[in-house]
Formats: structure tokens, sequence, C-alpha cells
């Protein structure tokens, strides 16, 4: 199976990679195939920033794209704020 876990935090120290991390390597040891993405490096503009075109999108974009497109599952990890 190809799994990709997304780290939904952009913040430095953040504890959202180190599960992504930990889920990684566990669906490895039985097998699967992952990759994880880490949003510390994201620039996907938000409401009113900008615009994206599918031929013009920086690495992180493709990688995001690519990734989430040819996953079997995908897991989205996000912090909880209080």
């Amino acid at each position: 199976m190809n799994i990709s876990i997304i780290s939904g935090s952009a913040r430095a120290n953040n504890n959202t990679i180190r599960v992504g991390y930990a889920l990684k390597k566990s669906f490895e040891q039985a097998g699967h195939q992952s990759t994880l993405i880490d949003f510390m490096q994201y620039d996907i503009p938000l409401i009113n920033q900008g615009d994206l075109f599918p031929e013009s999108l920086s690495n992180f974009q493709q990688t995001l794209v690519s990734v989430t497109r040819d996953a079997d599952l995908c897991i989205i990890i996000t912090p909880e704020y209080n």
C-alpha cells in the first residue's frame, strides 16, 4: 500500500512531524511504501493571497500533488491549539 503522511504544522519543532516520522517508520516496517510531507516548507497561497497554476508549481506544490494523487491512503496530522 502507498501511504502519504502530511504533517500539517508549519511551526518549528512541532510535534506533528515527530508523529509523522513514527507513522512512516511503522508503515515501512509493515512493508508499506510511505511518504512524509513536512508543511514547514509550504508555499501554498491562502485565500486572496494569489493563485496556483499547474504549469508553474513550486517543488513543494508538485510533491504535494503527486504524493497525494498516487496514495492509496492519505493521513493528515494536524496540531491542536488551545
